[in-house]
């Protein structure tokens, strides 16, 4: 999780892309060499780029680091569990992705004698803190901006697994589907589609682009899509989905 101090600097590097040190520590009301501190912890998560004198963001990333995602937009993030809440299925076994979103409800589920299976490693780590949850963590190579596994050994585990119940969220989402920017992510949420007889998409409303590139299904293949996006903007959506999609 980001320190007071560095979502600050995310913040503003977000709206100016570049600054200097000095004026981080002007933003900070702290000294030049604290600043350049919280500087390179933030460089070391993969969030900015130390430039000369200063830094800026990361524009380029295949995605958005983790520690950015459980930061942003949290009040919509609780939105969207909240409505996913009270939609579920009796399960036993539950895929959950990496995603944000899906660790905030499942924050809210029962999960006493149930099997959990993620590829996420901060969703992992914060369900294994109650020993009354069967949790398995795939294996498979570390994304670190992700805080996931991933690769040809997750997908193939996945692949000789059955869910009741699969919990995932997406970069993008439009009419055309579900889509993700790291191919690798795609992958293991398509095997975790395959392999789960109700599946259950999150997406709070910035999702609502089409700016990522691999596709992990279309509309109908998800059996709920949650969302707290208007329904104005959701028409064409709805268009495909119908009563699939639940939204505020």
């Amino acid at each position: 999780m980001l320190t007071p101090r560095q979502n600050q600097i995310v913040s503003f590097l977000k709206t100016r892309k570049h600054a200097r040190v000095e004026e981080i520590a002007q933003l900070l009301f702290t000294s030049e060499s604290t600043a350049r501190r919280e500087i390179a912890a933030l460089q070391r998560m993969g969030i900015i780029r130390r430039t000369h004198g200063g830094a800026s963001i990361v524009e380029n990333a295949e995605e958005t680091p983790i520690v950015i995602h459980q930061v942003q937009r949290v009040n919509a993030k609780k939105e969207v569990a909240e409505l996913a809440a009270d939609k579920l299925p009796n399960f036993t076994t539950l895929f959950i992705d990496n995603s944000s979103t899906a660790r905030i409800l499942v924050q809210q589920l029962p999960l006493k004698n149930k099997t959990v299976v993620t590829n996420g490693v901060t969703v992992a780590v914060q369900l294994a803190a109650d020993s009354d949850t069967n949790v398995h963590l795939l294996g498979g190579r570390y994304h670190y901006h992700a805080s996931a596994l991933v690769g040809d050994s997750t997908v193939k585990a996945i692949e000789q697994m059955q869910f009741n119940l699969m919990l995932c969220s997406c970069t993008s989402l439009s009419a055309d589907g579900a889509f993700e920017s790291s191919e690798d992510q795609c992958a293991v949420k398509r095997a975790a589609l395959a392999n789960s007889r109700y599946k259950i998409l999150l997406a709070d409303s910035s999702k609502l682009n089409d700016n990522a590139m691999y596709r992990t299904g279309n509309l109908t293949d998800f059996d709920l899509i949650v969302t707290n996006a208007p329904k104005d903007a959701l028409q064409p959506l709805l268009a495909v989905a119908g009563d699939r999609i639940v939204h505020l």
